[in-house]
């Protein structure tokens, strides 16, 4: 471990980059180029990675091509890595990302040169839209609330679906999110269990998707410099590192670093810095409209035939449905591994009336035991109907065999005359396939059985909190929280409270352009500690920040494609509790 000793004129060792070209799925590498490296296959002579907390990351890199050794065609949509390190042997990635523009340059002096921009892999995110809608199943069907048994529905199992699926998406059966750009999935936390009961998200980026599975559990997500997708409970990434005023005897070179230019610090209670000390949110709970059938005594395998219900409704919307539901064996289907369903106006006694709407129900979602299935496609967001009317709701035949088919529960009665109480059941004759409706001739059960089967509503209704002793302090600062997509009220309640945590403290913002990079580089995320003793931060007060944001700039015109400081933005907050200042738990 090596001291820094003494004078101003130290010598501080450069910090070198090396950049590498790929496609898109990592199965060819077109270019490499290394500044410890003489010569290279191509001339790079300047590279600039800016990095964030809850940013994508920016890169931009100048190559000098007067020998024209590059289709610059080709370099749209390369995978790029960029690694730094004092020596060829510490070496370690900066940012993972696609290029995104390339920029041609002919200068008067004969030279030739490309800009490349591009950003961090997390862009893909906010370049994929999902169609994404999940509900736990219930602990019963004449039960509002999601069964914890569901582990699917925890967040860190939710997150794994949507990056891995490729059922998620307007278009189906599209490459996954990460395949997209041969992207892993490793760092998605398996200890973030909060259980999140209905996630509903409509034509929309996944960055929002995963946005919102990310504030539901106070929790943060990306993709990480080495090209993994993650997802985990927010925590500060204590770091040794010591930013400071004075050279000191005793100081290491893995561990300090100095302020080489002027900063600026900037306390904030406003809105726009993300200050608020009192939350809304508007949230919804379900209610139970209609139940057709609550009991599962017997059975209707969907192998060779579709199975139909009538029921007359008893409110005017419904913003679900539930069925009860088993599979036997591995029923899937192609292109979608879906059970299709409609809902129909009756016609003379028959479900051949127009259509109400479509639906799908992942096979997945549905286990080998009974279970109450909430889930639907997309398309489902509400439906009106008429009280008093007749309707048929209709599930396909799904079923390759004996041995792989999905099961429609029913109570099991054949002896109750249903056509005096508008819940007769027919059976299709025969086939079932979804696209033969409205052709299906129908066998009609006007005495049972009847299928398990009911409708549910949902009420908005208004969440709120608040840190009362910041109210008291700095006066109410109030704000609304986008929690759409999310139906649970305790996951909107721990979402409320975990955001009040750090909004209702006064933000701490520092601007610091110049500073020594230590043999340790700087990361965003990294919680370090700032000492300056003209500006009243002694070492005694241990103040802490967080780096949200990193700059690197290698420009070889200055330092031979090296660079001996770089730029951070580092935030603490005001603990008006214990009159304290840095980052606080």
């Amino acid at each position: 471990m090596v001291i820094l000793t003494t004078s101003d004129d130290q010598y501080i060792e450069p910090l070198r980059v090396k950049v590498v070209f790929n496609d898109r799925k990592d199965t060819i590498t077109y270019y490499t180029f290394d500044s410890f490296v003489y010569p290279n296959t191509i001339n790079i002579m300047y590279v600039d990675v800016s990095l964030g907390i809850g940013q994508t990351g920016t890169f931009k890199i100048e190559i000098e091509d007067s020998a024209k050794a590059i289709d610059y065609h080709a370099l749209l949509a390369m995978k790029i890595y960029i690694y730094a390190g004092k020596t060829q042997q510490s070496y370690t990635p900066l940012i993972v990302g696609v290029i995104r523009s390339v920029e041609q340059s002919r200068d008067d002096t004969g030279l030739q040169t490309y800009i490349l921009s591009g950003y961090g892999l997390a862009i893909v995110f906010n370049e994929t839209v999902v169609n994404w809608r999940k509900s736990a199943f219930r602990q019963s069907l004449d039960s509002l609330n999601p069964s914890l048994q569901d582990i699917s529905h925890e967040a860190n199992n939710l997150v794994r679906h949507l990056v891995t699926s490729r059922d998620v998406f307007p278009l189906q059966n599209s490459e996954s999110i990460i395949e997209r750009y041969n992207l892993s999935a490793d760092g998605i936390d398996i200890r973030v269990k909060d259980f999140l009961s209905t996630v509903n998200e409509q034509n929309v980026e996944s960055s929002h998707t995963m946005n919102l599975l990310s504030n539901a559990v106070g929790g943060m997500w990306g993709v990480d410099r080495f090209g993994r997708v993650f997802y985990k409970y927010a925590q500060f990434e204590y770091s040794p590192i010591v930013v400071k005023d004075t050279v000191e005897s005793t100081d290491l070179a893995d561990r300090t670093s100095y302020f080489a230019g002027p900063w600026k610090r900037l306390i904030s209670i406003k809105k726009e810095d993300g200050f608020s000390n009192r939350l809304f949110a508007k949230t919804s709970s379900q209610t139970i409209e209609t139940f057709i059938e609550l009991n599962s005594q017997g059975s209707t395998p969907l192998l060779d035939k579709a199975a139909a219900q009538m029921w007359v409704p008893s409110a005017s919307k419904f913003t679900n449905m539930g069925f009860l539901l088993r599979k036997v064996g591995d029923p899937k289907s192609t292109p979608r591994n879906i059970v299709q369903g409609r809902i129909v106006h009756d016609n003379g006694g028959y479900p051949t009336g127009a259509e109400v709407i479509s639906f799908t129900i992942p096979i997945e979602d549905i286990k080998r035991t009974p279970t109450p299935i909430y889930q639907f496609d997309i398309n489902f967001a509400g439906v009106d109907v008429t009280v008093g009317q007749k309707y048929w709701v209709i599930l396909f035949r799904r079923g390759s065999n004996n041995k792989n088919y999905v099961e429609w529960l029913h109570n099991n009665d054949f002896s109750t005359n249903t056509e005096a109480i508008n819940r007769v059941s027919a059976i299709s004759d025969p086939n079932g396939d979804y696209s033969s409706w409205p052709g299906l001739r129908w066998n009609l059960h006007t005495s049972g059985p009847v299928y398990a089967f009911a409708t549910f509503d949902s009420l908005s209704h208004l969440v709120y909190a608040e840190d009362p002793v910041s109210v008291d302090r700095y006066g109410p600062i109030e704000n609304f929280i986008d929690v759409r997509g999310l139906d649970d009220n305790r996951t909107i309640d721990k979402y409320l409270h975990t955001y009040l945590q750090f909004s209702a403290r006064p933000i701490i913002f520092y601007t610091i352009n110049r500073v020594t990079i230590p043999d340790s580089l700087f990361m965003p995320g990294q919680l370090i500690t700032i000492v300056d003793n003209l500006g009243g931060m002694e070492r005694s007060k241990n103040i802490s920040a967080e780096i949200q944001e990193v700059r690197y700039e290698f420009n070889v015109a200055e330092d031979g494609l090296g660079t001996r400081f770089c730029e951070i933005r580092p935030l603490g907050y005001y603990d008006h509790l214990f009159d304290l200042e840095g980052v606080c738990s």
